[in-house]
């Protein structure tokens, strides 16, 4: 029943891809995109074995993070919901496939995080917007930045604060090809 189920999600995430625009649409035409966290995390144990997500070290300013790339739409859609906490030097970067405004809610999250919208730049990223310290009992808000984005960086919550990290930082890290 489980692989059945897994297929069949699997399919909807694979026609939702291939019918998805291959190009942005043009300026001041942005869509926000709903990123729903409503399924259990990829990782094993209770996910019944399922793949580790791969990692990344990110650097803000003096302080490092692993964080877990979530690079599918299946793996931005499970983002960190599910899970019973974040470690304070983890985190989630979600790669997104083009600059856009996604749309992130608090479902089934167990934890508070902080948001961070970054932009594109060559060696990593910079900031553009802040959400700090999103808590769970916001559901069913959501929280989106103002400009399209290419990356959503999501930190324990208070950790940008503490890292002293504020709109128009720089963010290193390096992804795989």
């Amino acid at each position: 029943m489980a692989a059945a189920l897994a297929k069949i999600l699997l399919l909807i995430v694979l026609v939702f891809v291939l019918l998805a625009p291959s190009q942005p649409p043009p300026k001041g035409e942005e869509k926000a995109v709903f990123l729903s966290f409503s399924s259990p995390p990829l990782r094993g144990g209770a996910g019944g074995g399922a793949k580790e997500l791969e990692t990344r070290v990110i650097v803000i300013k003096d302080t490092s993070f692993t964080a877990e790339l979530a690079r599918t739409p299946l793996e931005q859609t499970r983002g960190l919901s599910g899970r019973a906490a974040l470690a304070e030097n983890r985190g989630m970067l979600f790669v997104l496939a083009t600059s856009t405004r996604p749309a992130f809610w608090m479902k089934e999250m167990n934890f508070p995080i902080d948001i961070v919208w970054l932009e594109n730049a060559t060696g990593g990223a910079m900031v553009s917007e802040i959400a700090a310290r999103v808590a769970t009992s916001t559901y069913p808000q959501t929280f989106s930045p103002t400009v399209p984005i290419n990356y959503v960086l999501e930190l324990p919550a208070g950790a940008a604060a503490r890292g002293g990290l504020k709109v128009g930082d720089f963010i290193h890290f390096v992804l795989p090809d």
